[in-house]
């Protein structure tokens, strides 16, 4: 696929088998869930559905649009609907333009479930957010900020430190709550919540850490427009995680500034 410049064309793929592994037959159908404008790239990408019938090996794959262009952000979400065997089942996945390079296989993707309580999040006044404490990594309803113009400037948590903590290091929740650094390299956070250190702490001391936002440090030297993914043992990286070093990829920001980034957790990638 032809893309006019300021768009990535990424793969999705999938693959099918009956349980007795033979091989079944049907469709796969991806849709844009809406159609967008974008006035940077003058350009309109239509929400068309593009149905796809699977080979006789069982396999798809076909090209789609996941937009760089701000204006574009949401054409990444795609809604998958698949009919195979005279079965249905349809939900919504992330196609992040992170995956230009591997391609996106659905039996990675996270489907995405609709909160209806959280729909307007990302619409409310520029205001810092801290919730204390964290329970099962949820934010409950009743510590939102009331609705208004504007957007979110940072959503805080706090959580107790499992093992001492350096600060702008990624974490991720233990079954106790508790943080840990987070790693590509441990397949049990493959879906996990990342959330970023705000600055160092010992072993049982409260952590701060930003799980959505704009976030700067001196000490950074990234490369601005690039994205940060998460590295081993909480590091932040530029440089695309591979295997086998790596289990997953996880875009969980972008660099703004050389010393600034924003962060916002993307479906990681499983790779091979």
């Amino acid at each position: 696929m032809t893309l006019p410049a300021g768009l990535t064309a990424v793969e999705v793929r999938g693959h099918y088998i009956r349980n007795d592994g033979s091989i079944p037959s049907g469709t796969v159908t991806l849709t844009p869930t809406t159609t967008r404008d974008s006035a940077s790239l003058n350009l309109t990408v239509f929400a068309a559905s593009v149905r796809i019938t699977i080979d006789n090996t069982g396999r798809f794959a076909r090209t789609v649009v996941a937009g760089n262009d701000p204006d574009l952000s949401a054409i990444s979400y795609m809604r998958v609907d698949e009919r195979i065997d005279g079965e249905s089942r349809t939900y919504t996945i992330l196609v992040p333009e992170s995956a230009f390079v591997t391609g996106l296989d659905l039996a990675d993707a996270a489907p995405l479930e609709p909160v209806s309580d959280m729909a307007g999040y990302v619409l409310l006044s520029s205001v810092g957010v801290t919730i204390a404490p964290l329970v099962a990594g949820l934010v409950p309803i009743v510590h939102l900020p009331p609705a208004s113009s504007g957007v979110v400037a940072q959503i805080q948590l706090t959580a107790n430190a499992a093992v001492a903590l350096s600060g702008h290091r990624v974490v991720t929740p233990r079954p106790d709550g508790t943080l840990e650094y987070a790693s590509n390299a441990v397949a049990s956070h493959l879906h996990a919540p990342l959330w970023i250190t705000q600055g160092a702490v010992t072993i049982g001391q409260s952590a701060t850490v930003l799980a959505y936002g704009s976030l700067t440090e001196s000490s950074w030297a990234w490369t601005p427009g690039g994205p940060l993914f998460l590295g081993a043992d909480g590091l932040l990286t530029q440089i695309p995680p591979v295997a086998p070093g790596a289990l997953f990829s996880a875009q969980i920001g972008t660099a703004t500034r050389a010393t600034a980034a924003f962060f916002d957790r993307q479906p990681s990638i499983g790779l091979v």
